[in-house]
Order: structure tokens, then C-alpha cells, then sequence
């Protein structure tokens, strides 16, 4: 992880997530006996690499691109409430990082940014979309089995030692199956061509006793081959418990390459407080979805229903009150707890208090949570030189000395590597109000390539500024580049707005953009 200043770009952030999922296909790997061929994978590949690379149509590559995930996560996972569970999470993760990127800007490094994400939005998503996601999704695989542990997804600390979550559902399948590593996974009085059970036992070893990780193609493999020849050695395992044995097995194995990520690049201490994190608002929407169960049984009982499906309707009809409800109250929770945090700078507990007793612990408590385990040091010279920028930026009488001495002043707080498109946003408005398009737009162009995933709200303006001096000096293929790379992040441009993307659109917006005797009064 880089020591810049800056979010990751979206599409590293996707690409991220995809190698996390392990479906990006790997040098000397097996082929997985799945629905996703191989083909199918290189062809993810290649567009998760155009997308790091912010090459083409980026929003038309990511359309195309999430039907394919959805699919092999279906399909290697097999159980269609944890993959319900990961795409519902990876979709709102994502929706959020985009929401981050457009409305607040950094000045941390690229390794404290993403701690940042983590703590206060990632891990509430997290738990919100897996847990409702959980409570819709249930009644497809009504016999499925999970393990009893609490938090068998989470790593622990034994005797001083991380266990990691694959270790611990490796040894919650072989006791679920009641069979020891060696029968699960090399079964007696089976033939054993090429030895593959036998390195498939070797492989689980190594995994269980943390000597080494598996892909996702390795082990969905190894389980795979294990379950068939238990069948083949007349052990029969129920259809639903092989999907909850490939499902718990996968996501732990997602888990640990997470977790062992953030040991990586944080350390134990960091790792555990964010494990910490993730128990507490648990147990939190607990309350909500106990209380909710409550109320179904109550519900049950009064209206005398004894047939399952009638059950079902009446939970899918309660579902539908209060999912949109528990939205709406952490909705009106929050605001009151941000926008005294905003204009105070500080939380007030009593407030919590109040309303975690309207709208329960989860929605009052979690951002009070986020709030003290987050605290954000803003640089000195910070706070007195980005308000100096918004005004120069549209005073007529700033001179090339004003300039030159507002960037003396941020070398002096040495804040230039921490908003390096900034400088260059003055001078472009400087040149653009005095027509010299030209060097309005070398500047313009690089506060665009240092304020992308840097500025937040700010890059409205700055991104505008220079699509609308490419379109003046009609450089056509740089405005479409930076029109689209906008539309995928969701900023608005001028002149196109909500309109489609289409070449057509875009050349509107260029025409009317490139008239040199129209020009914004303010930028």
C-alpha cells in the first residue's frame, strides 16, 4: 500500500475485491469443475485490468463486469444465501466508496484512507447488508447448517496465536461430517489415481495448522473432490449441508485473506479492534432482528397459522415494513449525531443516549462508535489555507504573486503533497479569466490528474474547469475521457448532467462548451 496521499482509485478498489473472491484465474492452478470457465475468468480479467487503468467506457465495463461476479460467486459458493450475502455487501461497498470518493477528500495517505473507510463505513455495511440479506434470503436453504459458533468467521487469539477462520471451519467440517481430516479427505478403501485425495490431504493440513493458504479455486476443489468420494465411498452427506460446507468454507477462506491483509499492513493491534468493532454492532442489530422475531411469533400465534408457507408469506410481509424502516430510523438517528459532530465538534453522549432509546443501540450507537474509534488529525495550515483557495479561485484581483505566495505558504505547513492539485487550480482559474485557455488548461489538466480520488467535493469544480477548456481547445478525446471517467464516479457534468453518456450527448455538451465567448462568471 502506497504512502501517497489519495483513496485507492475505484478500480483498483474493484480489483481488489475481485482478487479477494479469488476469481481472478492464477498461473499453475487446477481447473475447477464450475459453471465459470476459464475463458469466462480471463475474459473478468482483462476488464478489471481496463477499469485499474480508468482505460474506455468505464461505467459501460462495469455494467458488464457485475453479471459475471454475481455469477461465479453463485456458483463457487453454491449456497445461495451467502452469496446473496456477499453481492448485497459488495454492491452497497461499493455505491459507499463511490459516495466517499465524490464527497469528502484526503489528505492521509493512501494506508490511513482505507483504515478510515473501513472503520467508519465499510465494516456497519458490512454487517447491516449480510444480516438483512440473511433474514430475506433464509427460507431458500431452510435445512442449511452453520456452525455454532458465534463468531467462527472472525480470527481469535489462542495461546498467543491467530487462528485463522479457515482453520476454524476446516475443523467444523470434519466434526459436522463426524470423520477425521484423514477420512474426510482421503476416505478408506478408495482408489487414488495420481494421488490427488492424498495431496488434497496434504493441502488441508497446511491450511488448518496456518502453514499456508489456499485460492478459492484450490479449496472449492479440494472440497469438492472430498464430497465426491465420500459419496463414492457410500457416505451419504445431505445436498443442503455440501452447500453450507463449500459456502462456510469459501467465505472464511475470503475472511482470512482479509484479515490477514489488514495484520499485514496494520498489525494484530489494529486487526483486533476493527474484530472488536465487528462483534459489538453484531451484537447490536441482534436486538433489532430478536425483536423482530419476537414480534413474528407473537404474530403466529395470534393468527393460528400452523402451515409453513403461510409463515413464510406473513415474515416476507413483515420483512417488507421493516427493512425500509430500519433504514429509515438509522437515517434519523445519524443525522442529529453527524450534524452536532459537524458543527461542535464533538459527540454528545447524552444525545446517543436519547435517541439509542427511540431507535435502538444499532443506530444510535454505531456512528458513536465510528466517531471515537476515528478520529481524523487535520494538518496544521489546513484548515486556515483551503477556505484562502475557494476565495482566490474567483477573485478577480489575485495576481500571479498571490500564487506564488499562497504556495510558499503551503510548502511552509508542507501540505503540497497532501492537496498537490490545488496550486494549479488557482493558476488555471487565473488563466481561464484572462482567456489564455491554453495555460489554463495545462494547469487545469494537472489539478484534474492530482485531484482525481483526492479533492472529494471540491473536484465538482476543478473536473468541470478542465472539460471545459479541453472543449475550448478542442481536444475532443481528453474531454471524452475525463466526461466519462465522471459519469462513472457520478459528477455531475455541465451540459450533460443526467443524460446518457452516448457520443451524441457528449458532443452536445462539447459544443456548447467550446464556444470561447462563453464562460462561467464563477468557478
Amino acid at each position: 500500500m502506497t504512502t501517497q496521499y489519495t483513496y485507492p482509485s475505484l478500480g483498483e478498489a474493484i480489483k481488489y475485491f475481485v482478487s479477494t473472491m479469488g476469481i481472478l484465474p492464477r498461473k499453475n492452478e487446477a481447473k475447477e469443475n464450475t459453471n465459470t470457465s476459464e475463458a469466462e475468468k480471463k475474459k473478468i480479467q482483462k476488464q478489471i485490468e481496463r477499469l485499474a487503468r480508468e482505460e474506455g467506457h468505464l461505467q459501460a465495463q462495469f455494467d458488464a463486469l457485475i453479471p459475471s461476479i454475481n455469477n461465479y460467486l453463485k456458483d463457487s459458493i453454491s449456497c445461495p444465501i451467502v452469496a446473496g450475502q456477499i453481492c448485497s455487501a459488495a454492491n452497497k461497498l461499493h455505491e459507499s466508496y463511490k459516495e466517499l470518493l465524490v464527497g469528502e477528500g484526503t489528505f492521509m495517505s493512501q494506508r490511513d484512507t482505507v483504515l478510515y473507510f473501513i472503520k467508519k463505513f465499510a465494516i456497519e455495511i458490512c454487517v447491516t447488508e449480510s444480516s438483512l440479506t440473511y433474514l430475506i434470503n433464509q427460507d431458500l436453504r431452510p435445512a442449511a447448517v452453520w456452525p455454532e459458533e458465534d463468531f467462527w468467521y472472525l480470527p481469535k487469539e489462542e495461546d498467543g496465536i491467530i487462528v485463522w477462520p479457515i482453520t476454524n471451519t476446516m475443523k467444523w467440517v470434519y466434526s459436522i461430517t463426524e470423520l477425521s481430516q484423514t477420512q474426510f479427505h482421503k476416505p478408506a478403501n478408495r482408489e487414488d489415481i495420481f494421488n490427488r485425495l492424498e495431496n488434497n490431504l496434504k493441502n488441508a493440513n497446511k491450511w488448518t495448522r496456518g502453514k499456508s493458504m489456499p485460492s478459492m479455486l484450490g479449496l472449492t476443489k479440494n472440497i469438492r473432490d472430498s464430497l465426491e468420494a465420500q459419496e463414492n465411498n457410500e457416505k451419504k452427506i445431505p445436498s443442503e449441508l455440501k452447500d453450507s460446507i463449500l459456502a462456510t468454507t469459501s467465505v472464511s477462506l475470503i475472511l482470512t485473506s482479509l484479515a490477514q491483509d489488514i495484520k499485514k499492513y496494520y498489525g494484530n493491534k489494529t486487526l483486533f479492534q476493527l474484530i472488536e468493532q465487528i462483534k459489538q454492532y453484531v451484537t447490536w442489530i441482534g436486538e433489532d432482528i430478536h425483536e423482530l422475531h419476537r414480534v413474528y411469533l407473537e404474530e403466529v400465534k395470534s393468527r393460528k397459522i400452523n402451515n409453513k408457507k403461510l409463515a413464510i408469506e406473513l415474515k416476507n410481509e413483515m420483512l417488507s415494513y421493516f427493512i425500509p424502516s430500519f433504514y429509515e430510523k438509522c437515517h434519523q438517528a445519524r443525522h442529529p449525531i453527524s450534524k452536532h459532530i459537524l458543527y461542535n465538534g464533538y459527540i454528545d453522549r447524552e444525545m446517543v443516549r436519547r435517541i439509542a432509546n427511540q431507535y435502538g443501540s444499532y443506530a444510535a450507537r454505531a456512528p458513536e462508535y465510528a466517531y471515537d474509534n476515528n478520529q481524523v488529525i487535520v494538518p496544521e495550515g489546513f484548515s486556515l489555507l483551503i477556505p484562502i483557495a475557494l476565495s482566490m479561485i474567483n477573485d478577480q484581483k489575485t495576481t500571479l504573486k498571490d500564487i506564488e505566495n499562497f504556495n510558499s505558504a503551503l510548502h511552509a505547513y508542507n501540505l503540497q503533497k497532501k492537496v498537490p492539485w490545488v496550486v494549479d487550480w488557482i493558476y488555471g482559474g487565473y488563466y481561464y479569466r484572462n482567456d489564455d485557455f491554453e495555460k489554463a488548461h495545462k494547469h487545469f489538466s494537472k489539478s484534474f490528474q492530482n485531484g482525481k480520488y483526492r479533492a472529494g467535493n471540491i473536484f465538482y469544480r476543478t473536473l468541470n474547469q478542465h472539460i471545459e477548456v479541453c472543449a475550448k481547445l478542442d481536444k475532443w478525446r481528453e474531454f471524452k475521457k475525463a466526461a466519462l471517467w465522471a459519469k462513472y464516479l457520478g459528477i455531475p457534468v455541465r451540459w450533460l448532467r443526467d443524460e446518457e453518456s452516448t457520443d451524441e450527448n457528449l458532443r452536445v455538451a462539447y459544443r456548447y462548451l467550446g464556444l470561447k465567448n462563453c464562460k462561467y462568471p464563477r468557478l
